[in-house]
């Protein structure tokens, strides 16, 4: 399964000048570093989804100048029929696929519009990982197996998720 974290970087306000050229590649680089072992996640089962949600925890470089760090939030909702909220999912650690920086030139965002140029530079940071999803079940003397809760998909109220904690910069 893949998830990915996404991040709009507004280029006008960076502390050292950068700019989309002719060609669109960003002058100079923009890089991010992720830092995989810092990754903060919540897994949820719902009825017939496992929704993931978190933050990648990432720093940026321009021209080699290291200028911050910030999460990367990211959500991922994965379509698993017969999956219940009583149910038990893991994770495996999640592999950094990817890491894509695109220059997107006059992009619009309502939020920047009196800053003057909106060029921005789109990073999405691809992850990949392998969900297990798990119940209890009684096996019978006939060899039968059954949900040790045979309700357990129901489930009357919505569920309240929670966002995990950030990781600390």
């Amino acid at each position: 399964m893949k998830k990915v974290a996404e991040l709009d970087i507004p280029l006008a306000l960076l502390p050292i000048p950068i700019e989309i050229g002719p060609e669109g590649t960003l002058t100079p680089s923009l890089t991010i570093t992720v830092d995989s072992s810092g990754i903060s996640q919540n897994i949820i089962p719902l009825k017939d989804m496992v929704v993931n949600i978190g933050y990648v925890p990432a720093t940026s470089f321009v021209g080699g100048t290291r200028l911050g760090s910030a999460n990367i939030p990211f959500q991922k909702e994965t379509t698993c029929p017969g999956v219940c909220p009583e149910d038990r999912a893991v994770e495996s650690s999640l592999q950094v696929e990817a890491i894509i920086v695109q220059p997107l030139p006059n992009a619009i965002i309502p939020a920047l519009i009196t800053l003057g140029p909106t060029d921005i530079a789109r990073v999405k940071i691809i992850l990949r990982t392998v969900i297990t999803v798990t119940r209890p079940v009684i096996k019978s003397k006939d060899r039968c197996f059954t949900d040790v809760n045979q309700n357990r998909c129901e489930n009357p109220t919505p569920l309240n998720i929670n966002p995990p904690v950030p990781p600390t910069n």
